[in-house]
């Protein structure tokens, strides 16, 4: 993404001030107010809903272990 919000947390791709996975411009984003979108954010967060959560790899996991 191409923004800087001090709400966001890239770690887990939050934010915290609605609590919940960050979509820029959902109702309590400070983005929602002053920002214009090319996808509707209602759209985003069809398509965020219907994504499965965990589905990107833990950064923790050690992928060059022998054991893997």
């Amino acid at each position: 993404m191409s923004f800087s919000c001090p709400h966001y947390n890239p770690a887990t791709d939050q934010c915290s001030r609605v609590r919940d996975l960050c979509v820029c411009g959902r109702p309590g984003c400070v983005l929602a107010r002053n920002s214009t979108f090319a996808i509707p954010v209602e759209v985003r967060l069809r398509e965020a809903d219907a994504q499965p959560t965990g589905s990107f790899p833990r950064e923790d996991t050690d992928r060059d272990s022998p054991d893997a």
